[in-house]
């Protein structure tokens, strides 16, 4: 079985993925992770990205300077769209590959901010992790020391709750306590996933 977790920045998409992965054995891919892998040096990512941003993002050893990409990106939604365009397939072609090597996995988590429609072809089942604004927010300023512009700006550029709630199978609701968001995903996976204890 094949999970996407999808949501938004703040809405507490890792502590999903490690409870599903501590207590049913899931193994856990993440796209933003993927993604990283492909930026650097030699990887198919690497040089699109200097395309688009320029060699000023190269660092000495080579490798790319990702602090000075977030903060070109964060200026400009051109670039951004730009990156997301180049490197966004290239990506979902890494993940599927990926995927058909863990096929004989029990479960499998794919965690992304970005939903696809082209998604159903990998995925048996998309969970949107719902948390409301306020909670994000307070998450990103405690947790990542976000300003309130910066959370504005990142937010405004993600799906809308009606975009993830299309797309999605079910929605799992992350503004109790953990206690609570674990009984709902021991619920839903139900006689899906044998449970580790």
């Amino acid at each position: 079985m094949v999970i996407g977790i999808y949501g938004g920045v703040g809405s507490g998409k890792s502590t999903v993925l490690e409870y599903l992965q501590k207590h049913y054995g899931a193994h856990v891919l993440r796209a933003d992770d993927i993604a990283h892998e492909l930026y650097e040096p030699g990887k198919l990512c690497y040089d699109a990205v200097i395309r688009i941003l320029g060699k000023e993002i190269v660092l000495s050893d080579g490798t790319l300077d990702r602090k000075k990409m977030a903060d070109l990106i964060y200026h400009d939604p051109e670039k951004l769209e730009e990156i997301n365009e180049a490197v966004h397939p290239l990506v979902r072609r890494e993940t599927v590959r990926r995927l058909k090597a863990l096929e004989n996995t029990p479960l499998t988590v794919l965690e992304t901010a970005l939903p696809g429609k082209e998604d159903r072809d990998i995925l048996d089942e998309i969970w949107y992790v719902y948390t409301s604004k306020g909670v994000r927010e307070e998450r990103l300023k405690t947790s990542r020391n976000y300003s309130d512009e910066r959370i504005h700006e990142i937010m405004k550029r993600q799906p809308s709750e009606e975009a993830y709630r299309k797309i999605s199978d079910w929605v799992l609701k992350n503004d109790g306590s953990p206690e609570e968001t674990e009984r709902q995903i021991d619920a839903r996976l139900s006689g899906k996933a044998e449970r580790k204890e």
